[in-house]
């Protein structure tokens, strides 16, 4: 799509109303994410409705300014087209009756126009209202309604995204709503209310809001996105937006903050930051970045309220400050949010989940852990019914809520924004191999909680996971051979065949035994600061094709023994979700365990070391004794405070 610069839109916003009868002090301006730089996405339904879309526009900064209309690029392609007249409009509430988008406030028809050649359109709708509106603090809804009457694009299946625009990477309330008619199509209606979708794609519409005001340079405020955890005396970071209310780039800030606990100060500093990136010359324009202060050296709850003082060195003409949660914690865990991944060979759309795993394995490292778990093909080693979550399909991404998908091509954005939030305990895994012949690996975890917790109820569970896996025979569905779409790996997919051979994977579950929770498997009293030890079993006899009808059912799925790892999820009992998550070396690396010092018999410990031995079946129903038949699990508590686990079946 191509992008107009600021100057010619002033241009545009300038021909549009130079009638209009602004006092000598105001200029007419656009308002839109849509900046130099932004990505984007495309949106449509591939069907032949009336597309309404509108954002929030509620900024403390343009209280008073004035709404004069709009401005908006059509994105289509040979195949799909809107009808020419089109109409945008303002209201105070989102509300359909029947299927009609009923706008309160004003509404305007007008004519979409090509600015560009028959062989390649630039569509864009420019819209001028009766009357100006003024914005008020509470803000108003500002949308545009199309009506698709053509979505047949050649080749694109139901694939093709036409004819909104988006601007990614966006975390602002509302600004990408949607509502749809039914139409001709018989498909049952999609969004016949209004939605959200920007909320968990982090997006905005492409709008370019025309409006009229008095706006001033050097104008700049913090915007705190999580709360803050920290440890006593350290630097913490802020994850903050930084937000632009004037026209002048920012390059840098000068902030304050105050730290009050229980009503009182308890400290006060001033500091100066410099931008990697500067903040866009325009109103509306944000970067998100990490600003430090200081943490204070006692634990507990605090308020801090942040202030920019200086914008490039001059004194910040916007009054506004803001307030960030602070809690100081004992010790701050780790936190590694695991992606559990549900793919298979032969789904087509699985290529994008294989790409933005392989590109945040290449950013973050060892940081980032993934779980492959297949599905329907010789890779998929956990039954159906037995899978983490109890929703499943391909491709589908879940990130520590294992009844929640993700949408994994905003993996990287939700990813970090988990990172930041406190994990209940620390967690750590090695990795043995229980004998000389390589038959089996010994995972021993060990669990660190943050607080205390008399009632308690966490689990662990342990994936045996393979890297580098590939077999000439493997042949990958891909639905992105007519795309053109750029970034690492997506070379592998994009103008190559519907099949595609030769790929290597990476984080493939080769065994998950009690994949939702290992019972007993830590204590149901927590001691915060205190390291509880855990150990199971994982045989790799085990790692076999699940999948009934495959011509490999049954039989081991293991490529390379050297390449294993095995991957300790900390769960929550009471939700199922997981908390936490962290990954052993390679077993190419591991020692025999009876050579580690620790001791061993066959798969296990030393009577000796024993202090009692607690038996569960499968379900998790705790008898007294050894059940005669069945899936057993065996805990034994051990002298040294740890806990071993081994499955048997009987």
């Amino acid at each position: 799509m191509k992008k107009f610069n600021q100057s010619i839109l002033v241009a545009i916003a300038s021909a549009m109303f130079m009638c209009s009868t602004a006092l000598a002090s105001d200029e007419n301006f656009i308002f839109t994410y849509d900046y130099e730089g932004a990505r984007h996405e495309l949106f449509g339904i591939q069907r032949n409705v009336q597309i309404d879309a509108a954002m929030l526009l509620k900024n403390p900064s343009l209280t008073g300014f004035e709404i004069l209309g709009v401005s908006v690029d059509i994105p289509t392609k040979n195949g799909c087209e809107c009808a020419p007249v089109a109409s945008a409009w303002l209201t105070k509430e989102l509300r359909v009756d029947g299927e009609s988008n009923l706008p309160d406030l004003m509404e305007a028809k007008g004519e979409i126009r090509n600015y560009g050649t028959d062989s390649e359109p630039e569509l864009r709708l420019d819209i001028t209202f009766s009357e100006p509106y003024t914005l008020t603090d509470d803000g108003v809804y500002i949308g545009y309604s199309l009506s698709v009457i053509s979505c047949n694009v050649p080749g694109s299946g139901w694939t093709a995204k036409y004819p909104i625009v988006t601007v990614c990477d966006i975390d602002k309330p509302e600004c990408f709503m949607i509502h749809c008619t039914k139409g001709s199509s018989t498909l049952p209606q999609k969004y016949p209310e209004w939605v959200d979708l920007g909320k968990d794609l982090h997006q905005a519409l492409a709008m370019r809001v025309i409006m009229r005001g008095k706006y001033q340079d050097n104008a700049a405020s913090l915007e705190p996105l999580q709360t803050l955890y920290a440890e006593p005396a350290t630097t913490g970071h802020v994850f903050t937006n930084l937000n632009n209310h004037g026209t002048t780039e920012i390059n840098s800030i000068d902030y304050s903050y105050t730290i009050e606990s229980e009503g009182e100060t308890r400290q006060t500093f001033s500091q100066k930051l410099e931008l990697d990136t500067p903040v866009h010359g325009q109103l509306g324009a944000y970067v998100t970045l990490d600003i430090p202060f200081k943490v204070p050296d006692v634990t507990g709850e605090y308020s801090v309220a942040l202030r920019v003082d200086k914008v490039n060195g001059q004194p910040n003409v916007y009054e506004g400050s803001s307030v960030l949660d602070m809690v100081v914690v004992p010790f701050l865990p780790k936190h590694r949010p695991i992606v559990e991944d549900y793919t298979a060979l032969w789904c087509r759309y699985c290529p994008a989940v294989y790409v933005a795993v392989k590109q945040m394995h290449d950013k973050y490292g060892e940081e980032f852990l993934s779980l492959a778990l297949h599905s329907d093909d010789e890779l998929q080693s956990v039954k159906a019914e037995n899978m983490p979550s109890p929703s499943y399909g391909t491709p589908m991404a879940f990130m520590e809520d294992r009844g929640e998908c993700i949408d994994y091509s905003n993996l990287e954005y939700l990813w970090v924004r988990q990172r930041r939030k406190l994990a209940p305990a620390d967690i750590n895994v090695n990795i043995y191999w229980m004998d000389a012949a390589h038959t089996a690996l010994r995972a021993e975890s060990t669990v660190k909680f943050v607080y205390d917790n008399p009632e308690a109820n966490y689990m662990l569970a342990y994936a045996l996971v393979e890297d580098g896996m590939s077999d000439k025979a493997w042949s990958q569905t891909n639905d992105y051979s007519d795309c053109d779409f750029e970034g690492p790996y997506w070379d592998l997919f994009c103008g190559k065949g519907f099949i595609v051979k030769g790929l290597i994977y990476d984080d493939i579950v080769v065994s998950f035994p009690s994949n939702k929770g290992i019972d007993a498997s830590l204590p149901s009293s927590i001691t915060g600061s205190t390291e509880y030890s855990h150990s199971s079993v994982l045989s790799l006899d085990e790692a076999v094709c699940q999948h009934g009808t495959n011509i490999k059912y049954g039989k081991n799925i293991i490529k390379n023994p050297d390449s294993l790892r095995v991957v300790a999820l900390l769960i929550d009992g009471n939700t199922g979700n997981v908390c936490n998550a962290a990954s052993s070396g390679y077993s190419k690396d591991a020692d025999v365990y009876a050579q580690s010092g620790i001791g061993s018999t066959e798969y296990g410990i030393s009577d000796i070391d024993v202090k009692y031995t607690e038996y569960f079946t499968i379900d998790g129903v705790k008898h007294d004794h050894m059940p005669e038949r069945g899936v057993i699990i065996i805990v034994k508590h051990l002298g040294d405070g740890s806990v071993s686990t081994e499955k048997r079946i009987l």
